[in-house]
């Protein structure tokens, strides 16, 4: 197809739909990750992605020509692309897909800047130079959002870096491709450079990431043919395709619609665990609270508890008061009848007295001891949380048996 100075009818459903499959595309990263390594993951990706890539030349009848003339900025190229994957996976390791998605497809923004000094007829207008400004304003808003103390140890803040970095990285791709000689390169046998540096690459740094296998299952499996075929071998093919015919900076903005479709296929595919528990907000290093089930007959202490989630609620405060810490929170209006003074209600799986319930404002406080502070993971909340509710079962079991008389 000729070169073009704008995108027409056909580059917009293109790239809509492509902007679709990205955004599905960290949803299935997620997924996969808690069964593989992530750097195992990519590698893996990548070399199962090429050889599906020599398919499609067999099957179309081309040869994989890799010119010693463009040798060099390939093999950077596919340098790049490792690098640009390690650390998105391992971004989605330490933050939410929400959070990854937003950060990662910054990319526009660090395109339009190269492109301004670096790419013909990608100059700033005063427009575009404006839309640049918000658009990395918006970049620092997200970060901004991060309610953990800066350190070493904010892993959500780790999480933010990495998927910057991996979104520069990208910029970086689409430069290569567009303004060297790597655009001398076809589409295809561009993804084909990547992919062969790429994997090697990935799998040999893999081992220092931790165990290469989590806890895979045939879900991960599907997962990963899915990211190598359909996403890689596919995808990015037609990606590069694009970038070859329109311009860079206008190819890259569609780019701005994957994380409205991750948040749309977040939902709809990982549904009710993420949809009715505050599951969505955990990351790598986050503390959650664990405690084996008792064995019949044992004497126990607190109420009963089956680990199940009511609702997700709110903390509206958790500050030291004395030597014991206290907790309010907000809960559903629909749900105060299981609520009662000196009962018990489950926050995070933890059995805790109601000290005060306040019906104007829909919510109640919790005193925490030293001991339950330090040996939970309450000493991490902080105002606006979400938590996980289960209220008391005999309540529960109460509510269903006068509603079924009445």
């Amino acid at each position: 197809m000729k070169k073009k100075d704008h995108i027409d009818l056909y580059g917009t459903i293109a790239l809509i739909a492509l902007s679709a499959l990205l955004g599905i595309n960290h949803v299935v990263i997620k997924v996969v990750n808690s069964g593989l390594n992530p750097v195992f993951f990519a590698g893996l990706r990548s070399v199962i992605a090429f050889i599906f890539l020599v398919i499609y030349f067999k099957i179309m009848n081309k040869k994989m020509l890799f010119s010693r003339n463009t040798m060099a900025i390939s093999i950077l190229a596919g340098v790049i692309f490792a690098l640009e994957f390690l650390f998105l996976f391992l971004a989605l390791d330490f933050t939410t897909v929400t959070r990854n998605s937003i950060l990662y497809y910054s990319m526009p923004v660090w395109i339009t800047a190269i492109g301004h000094f670096f790419l013909p007829n990608e100059k700033l207008s005063f427009f575009k130079a404006l839309g640049l400004i918000f658009a990395f304003a918006g970049v620092v808003l997200a970060i901004s959002d991060n309610q953990e103390p800066l350190s070493i140890h904010n892993w959500q803040l780790i999480g933010d870096f990495l998927a910057i970095m991996a979104a520069i990285l990208w910029a970086m791709i689409i430069y290569l491709a567009k303004g060297t000689k790597f655009k001398e390169v076809p589409p295809e046998m561009q993804l084909a450079w990547m992919l062969l540096i790429s994997g090697p690459i990935l799998l040999i740094a893999s081992p220092f990431f931790g165990e290469l296998v989590r806890d895979f299952q045939m879900l991960h499996l599907w997962g990963l043919f899915f990211q190598s075929i359909v996403v890689v071998a596919g995808g990015f093919l037609f990606w590069l395709w694009l970038v070859s015919v329109y311009p860079a900076s206008s190819v890259a903005s569609f780019s701005f619609l994957s994380p409205i479709f991750t948040i749309f296929f977040g939902w709809l595919l990982l549904n009710e665990t993420l949809d009715v528990t505050a599951m969505n907000s955990l990351i790598v290093g986050k503390i959650v609270n664990l405690e084996r089930a008792i064995a019949a007959g044992q004497r126990f202490g607190g109420h009963f508890v089956t680990g199940h989630v009511d609702v997700i609620s709110q903390v509206i405060n958790y500050s030291k008061e004395g030597d014991d810490h206290r907790l309010d929170i907000l809960f559903p209006s629909n749900k105060v009848h299981l609520l009662v003074h000196k009962g018990s209600i489950a926050i995070d799986g933890i059995s805790l007295t109601i000290a005060d319930i306040n019906d104007e404002n829909q919510s109640l406080t919790c005193w925490i001891t030293p001991h339950t502070h330090s040996n939970t993971n309450l000493f991490e909340y902080s105002k606006g949380d979400s938590i996980n509710l289960e209220f008391d079962l005999i309540a529960k079991h109460l509510e269903r048996l006068v509603t079924a008389k009445e």
